[in-house]
């Protein structure tokens, strides 16, 4: 005959259950945040990247354009929006400004081409400057 032992519990109480849920939920709390973070860095950069492009666009049309050609002025400020989507809904929309000036130096003969472009994500605004000498 087989004796049945009812001193010591089967299974898991209630409580035990508790901390487990909770311990998983910090555990995944904690990994969308870092997902989270590497979308927004990953964002950052990518602003960043198009800056650059859009910067480097910007410079080859003003240094394909000859010595004579080139205004001591400021060009036309231009500005680029681009919107960003997820699964087709707009997340974030970014805009750049190019503001580039040009200046004539006259000891040596050249000109200094200043190219700045600013950019912003939500509240945050980031710029990077660009500058460049042409000679005759």
């Amino acid at each position: 005959m087989k004796i049945l032992d009812y001193s010591r519990p089967k299974g898991i109480t209630l409580l035990e259950a508790l901390f487990g849920i909770a311990i998983l939920a910090i555990a995944v709390i904690g990994i969308i945040q870092g997902m989270n973070m590497g979308y927004n860095y990953a964002l950052r950069s990518r602003a960043a990247t198009e800056a650059q492009m859009l910067a480097v666009k910007r410079m080859e049309d003003i240094m394909a354009l000859s010595y004579d050609r080139l205004d001591n002025a400021t060009y036309p400020v231009e500005y680029v929006t681009q919107t960003q989507t997820i699964a087709g809904i707009p997340t974030v929309t970014l805009l750049w400004t190019m503001t580039t000036t040009v200046s004539t130096v006259t000891s040596p003969a050249c000109k200094h081409i200043n190219l700045s472009v600013t950019w912003r994500k939500n509240s945050i605004e980031r710029n990077t400057t660009y500058f460049m000498i042409k000679s005759p």
